[in-house]
């Protein structure tokens, strides 16, 4: 029992941890609490459907043209909305009701051209496999070492790369970057493809594993901000950490309770955190000013 809940969890935190490290790399580095980044998660799942099963485009051709395409949204929204806000002074309260206005345009907006309905992208009875007594479908183990992958290459990118130091730099004082002669706008240009970019992986993950609707962007976000919040401000990579812990958490819950009890035990989770441990598992105790 215990370990086909953590192979669940596992599975289940795949998608989350994708979608978490995205939004922590735009969050820590932009300051601005991206709400419509669960806005770009749905558009890639919904692209990825045009793609895929319309167009009967193969699998990776797909997904790669999801995954730059999210990147694209995200920097238009950070062009067209956040950028002219922040140079008219704009507080994050403002910010924050753009970024939620943006997710209402553009959720609002799918199902005029593709109805309310669920849509299956992946037809048909997905194979299973069994190792050590613990059962997975093809596609969770496929998403388990798609997503592993991914978060490694952003975890050398942010820690050998040049790039990876300008944004370290960006997160952690933007007018000293300047100083140094590079172009701040540029690299959180970067950070908004990037970070995109891995909601449009996660939403590709998602499609083929249980499908789409247009109300997936909600849950699905609000699970990525508890992962980062969980896994702590330490480094980006730590959201993954908290995708992992979280999914654990839920699979457990599901199994011991009910599944109506999956979002319940979200933020059930996302309290206790911010009651003893709002720096997370992975970071050392900083002002709470610090972490806001």
């Amino acid at each position: 029992m215990v370990p086909q809940l953590l192979a669940n969890g596992i599975a289940t935190s795949a998608e989350c941890a994708l979608l978490a490290v995205g939004f922590g790399l735009i969050y820590h580095t932009s300051k601005v609490f991206h709400f419509a980044h669960g806005a770009t998660f749905v558009v890639a799942a919904y692209l990825f459907y045009s793609f895929y099963s319309q167009l009967r485009m193969g699998l990776v051709l797909a997904a790669v043209l999801v995954i730059l395409l999210a990147g694209l949204l995200g920097l238009l929204i950070d062009v067209l909305v956040y950028r002219p806000l922040d140079r008219k002074g704009s507080s994050a309260l403002g910010q924050l009701l753009s970024s939620v206005g943006c997710y209402i345009v553009l959720v609002n907006s799918l199902p005029i051209l593709y109805d309310n309905q669920s849509k299956q992208v992946f037809a048909g009875v997905v194979p299973m496999r069994e190792f050590l007594g613990v059962r997975l479908t093809e596609v969770q183990i496929g998403g388990i070492v798609f997503a592993s992958f991914v978060i490694c290459s952003v975890a050398v990118v942010l820690r050998v790369t040049t790039l990876g130091k300008l944004i370290r730099a960006l997160r952690d004082d933007p007018q000293l970057l300047a100083l140094t002669g590079s172009d701040p706008g540029l690299v959180r240009s970067a950070v908004f493809v990037g970070g995109s970019g891995l909601a449009g992986a996660a939403a590709v993950l998602h499609s083929l594993d249980v499908g789409i609707e247009p109300t997936i962007g909600l849950p699905a976000f609000l699970a990525a901000t508890v992962a980062m919040i969980v896994g702590g401000t330490r480094s980006f990579e730590a959201a993954a950490f908290g995708a992992l812990l979280l999914g654990v958490l839920q699979n457990a819950a599901v199994r011991l309770m009910a599944n109506e009890w999956r979002e319940p035990a979200t933020f059930i989770i996302f309290v206790l955190f911010l009651l003893f441990r709002p720096q997370g598992l992975l970071s050392s105790s900083r002002r709470t000013e610090e972490i806001q």
